[in-house]
């Protein structure tokens, strides 16, 4: 295929590409269902001609019910909280009756941008990574599509609840918790610098 009618096929599919997504991002925002501290980054990379985003989520709290194998599904988010909780939320939400293993997380910041070549993607890198985001990679690598994982570095996690019962003592669970609202206050940190930087290299 010649080169210009490759350029033309990879900017039709991120067009394609761009519109399906742009068309999800209100739907969810018309539902309620974005994470509003992402609101404002999302709707900056959608005005930008050549980028959007699929997957965003500004980090959170979680408690996960979750198999021996450890996998994530759409029904493992057993509480969760993109807003810092009351420790006693936390602990009450962890003694209701759950019927797998309860993993308590602090989850950092992630998303996924999608541009049109493979200079711009990066570009994104180059700007995570002077900005301290180490964690950020090109996952997708196409003809009009390509996509840049992004991720902060704070995480915690332990297992907190096995066969029903709560396996932690309330003391130390406080601890991890005080722990968590730190590493969580840091990560929005780190994606308050990264926005500043993506807005202004974009």
């Amino acid at each position: 295929m010649p080169r210009d009618s490759k350029s033309k096929v990879g900017e039709t599919r991120f067009q394609m590409v761009k519109e399906r997504h742009a068309l999800l991002w209100e739907k969810a925002k018309a539902d309620g269902k974005v994470d509003e501290r992402m609101i404002p980054l999302v709707e900056f990379i959608f005005s930008k001609p050549e980028y959007f985003t699929t997957t965003t989520c500004s980090g959170r709290i979680l408690l996960l019910n979750l198999d021996s194998k450890e996998l994530k599904k759409p029904d493992s988010f057993f509480a969760k909280w993109h807003e810092i909780p009351e420790f006693e939320e936390v602990w009450d939400s962890l003694g209701k009756k759950s019927s797998q293993d309860l993993w308590f997380k602090q989850e950092s910041f992630v998303m996924v941008i999608g541009t049109t070549s493979l200079e711009n993607a990066k570009k994104i890198m180059a700007i995570c990574r002077n900005n301290g985001v180490k964690k950020a990679g090109i996952m997708a690598c196409e003809e009009g599509r390509f996509l840049v994982e992004i991720m902060g570095s704070h995480y915690l996690s332990f297992l907190a609840k096995q066969d029903s019962k709560v396996i932690i003592e309330r003391e130390f669970f406080e601890k991890q918790f005080e722990t968590a609202v730190k590493k969580l206050k840091m990560n929005w940190q780190m994606l308050d610098k990264l926005e500043k930087a993506l807005k202004k290299e974009l």
